[in-house]
C-alpha cells in the first residue's frame, strides 16, 4: 500500500489521449401512479431531467477529476446533444479540438426514464451508419497530431460510435509506432480483431467469455480465456475486470494475477469499467509499471461501486482507501457539506432518504433495532450524530463514554447505516434542513414531546415514522447494569 501511494502522490498531470463513442446520457426521473388511457403503458409524471457526459465521455470526465490532462478525438453531432457534449467538456478543460461532426450523424443521446429507482424505459437517438472517408482521415489525422503530446492513448470503444476496423487498427498503429501505449475497453459483441496489437484490452467477465469462446465460471476460466485473446491478438497484456472479484492481470511476460477487491456495501457497477480504463491509463501514462497501474485502478473501481451511477472518484478517495483498507467504515462519515452532493445524487435517482439521530453512546440491543427499522423506511439511512459537547449539553458532563470519533465508527460499521454525520448542535433542526430527508425517524416515546425537524419535513411532502420502543434497552440503562455489577470492584494486575 505505501509503494501505491508513493506511485499516486507522484503521479502528477499527465497527458492522455481519449478516442472514444462519445454520448450524452439523460435522465429523466419521475412517478408512475397510472397507465395510459390511450395504451397499456405507464404513464411516468416527470419531477426534472438531468444531462450527463455518456459513453466514453464518463473516461473523460473522470480522468479530469483526476487531474490529468486530457484530449478527446472522436465523432459528436451539430445538434443541442453535441453543444452540451462540447460545453461539459470546455467547463472541465478537456482539450475538444479532436471532435468532428457528419451531416446526419447526430450525437448519440440515451434517455432513461426512470420511476423513483425503477427504470421504465429507455430511448436511443443514434445513426449506425458509417463515418465518411473524409471523417475518418480527420480522426486519424488528429491522432496522430496529439501523439506526440499524450503518455497513453485511450480507446473506449462503443460500436454506434467509433471509426470503422481499418482505422482503429491504423490508430493503433501510430501509437505502436510513437512508443505511446494503447490502451482499449472493448465493445460488447465487438470483432476482438480489430484491437488487435493493442497494448492492453480492459473486457469484463461476460464480453472476455463471448470474445474467447470460453465460458467463465471461475478464476481457471478467466486465465484461459485472456491467454487466448492475448495470443490472438498480440496484446501485451489483457486486465479482465470481475465486477465483486476484483481484476484479473495476464500480461505477455511473467504470471496471471488476481487483484481481489474488499467487499462492499453498496454494488453498482455502473461507471465501474471507464475507472479501470481511466486509472488504468493514467498510472501507466504516470510511469507505473502495469501490476502496479492494475492495483490502482482496482482501488479506484472499489470505490466507483460504492457510489449510485457513474460518479468520478477523487484521488482523495483512493488514498484515503490505500492509507487504511481496513477500516472502510470512515469512508461512510461526512460533514453536512460532503452529504449534501451525495444525497442530491441519490435523489436524482428516485431514492427515497431516511433519516434519525441520537448520541448512540453505548450500542446496544435497541439500537441495533432501532436502527433496523429505520433503515427499512428509506432506499438509505443517513444517521445524525450529536457531537462531544453536544452530549454533555444534553446528558452531563459525565457523558458521553465514547468520544464522537469512536461512536461514529461503530454506528459507520452497521450494515443498515448508509451514511454517519456529526452534528454540534442540541437538535438536529439545522442538519435536518442542509439535508432535507424524505422520513424521519424517532422512538415511539417521542410520540407526545414533539419531535424537532418534524414540521420542515412534512412541509416538503416528507413523513415522521416512529419506531417501536424497547424498555429496559437505553445507555443509562446499561451504565446502571454496569456500575450495580462492577462498580465496587476493583481491577487489579
Amino acid at each position: 500500500m505505501d509503494k501505491l501511494l508513493k506511485i499516486l502522490d507522484n503521479l502528477g498531470t499527465p497527458s492522455l489521449l481519449v478516442v472514444g463513442g462519445f454520448m450524452v446520457d439523460r435522465y429523466v426521473w419521475g412517478d408512475v401512479e397510472r397507465i395510459s388511457p390511450e395504451a397499456p403503458v405507464p404513464v411516468l409524471r416527470v419531477k426534472r431531467e438531468e444531462d450527463r457526459l455518456g459513453g466514453a465521455g464518463r473516461v473523460l470526465h473522470d480522468l479530469a477529476t483526476l487531474h490529468a490532462r486530457t484530449h478527446a478525438v472522436g465523432v459528436v453531432g451539430n445538434d443541442a446533444s453535441g453543444k452540451y457534449f462540447r460545453g461539459a467538456l470546455k467547463r472541465l478543460k478537456i482539450d475538444c479540438d479532436g471532435l468532428v461532426s457528419q451531416d446526419g450523424h447526430p450525437t448519440t443521446l440515451k434517455v432513461r426514464l426512470v420511476a423513483r429507482v425503477q427504470h421504465v424505459y429507455r430511448v436511443d437517438y443514434q445513426s449506425d451508419g458509417p463515418y465518411s472517408a473524409t471523417v475518418e482521415e480527420r480522426l486519424l489525422r488528429h491522432v496522430e497530431r496529439k501523439l506526440p503530446l499524450v503518455k497513453a492513448v485511450l480507446i473506449s470503444d462503443y460500436h454506434s460510435c467509433l471509426p470503422a476496423t481499418r482505422t482503429i487498427q491504423e490508430m493503433l498503429r501510430l501509437a505502436r509506432k510513437a512508443g505511446v501505449p494503447a490502451l482499449v475497453d472493448p465493445a460488447r459483441g465487438a470483432d476482438y480483431r480489430r484491437y488487435r496489437r493493442a497494448s492492453v484490452i480492459t473486457p469484463n467477465r461476460s464480453e472476455a467469455a463471448s470474445a474467447s469462446g470460453i465460458a467463465i465460471h471461475g478464476l481457471a476460466d478467466a486465465k484461459a480465456a485472456a491467454r487466448k485473446l492475448l495470443c490472438q491478438l498480440e496484446l501485451d497484456a489483457v486486465v479482465v475486470t470481475l465486477d465483486k472479484d476484483g481484476l484479473l492481470v495476464v500480461p505477455r511476460k511473467g504470471d496471471p494475477e488476481h487483484l481481489p477487491t474488499r467487499p462492499r456495501a453498496v454494488y453498482d457497477v455502473t461507471g465501474a469499467g471507464d475507472m479501470v480504463l481511466a486509472l488504468l491509463g493514467l498510472a501507466m501514462a504516470g510511469g507505473a509499471g502495469l501490476r502496479e497501474a492494475a492495483a490502482l485502478a482496482n482501488v479506484a473501481a472499489g470505490i466507483e461501486v460504492e457510489k449510485m451511477g457513474a460518479v468520478p472518484v477523487t484521488l482523495n478517495e483512493i488514498r484515503s482507501e490505500l492509507a487504511d483498507p481496513e477500516q472502510a467504515a470512515v469512508s461512510k462519515i461526512k460533514t453536512p457539506q460532503e452529504m449534501i452532493p451525495i444525497l442530491d445524487e441519490h435523489r436524482r435517482r428516485g431514492e427515497t432518504i431516511a433519516f434519525t439521530n441520537g448520541c448512540f453512546d453505548l450500542i446496544h440491543a435497541g439500537h441495533i433495532s432501532y436502527l433496523r427499522f429505520s433503515r427499512a423506511q428509506g432506499d438509505l439511512l443517513v444517521a445524525g450524530l450529536n457531537s462531544d459537547r453536544s452530549v454533555r449539553a444534553l446528558k452531563g458532563k459525565d457523558r458521553p463514554i465514547q468520544s464522537q470519533k469512536e461512536r461514529a465508527l461503530i454506528l459507520a460499521s452497521l450494515a443498515d447505516v448508509s451514511y454517519v454525520v456529526i452534528f454540534d448542535e442540541k437538535t438536529p433542526l439545522r442538519l435536518i434542513k442542509r439535508l432535507k430527508p424524505d422520513v424521519l425517524i424517532k422512538g415511539a416515546d417521542w410520540r407526545d414531546k414533539g419531535v424537532v425537524g418534524a414540521e420542515f419535513v412534512e412541509e416538503r411532502g416528507g413523513k415522521v415514522v416512529f419506531a417501536p420502543y424497547l424498555d429496559g434497552l437505553s445507555t443509562t440503562d446499561m451504565i446502571g447494569r454496569v456500575l450495580e455489577k462492577y462498580g465496587s470492584k476493583t481491577r487489579k494486575g
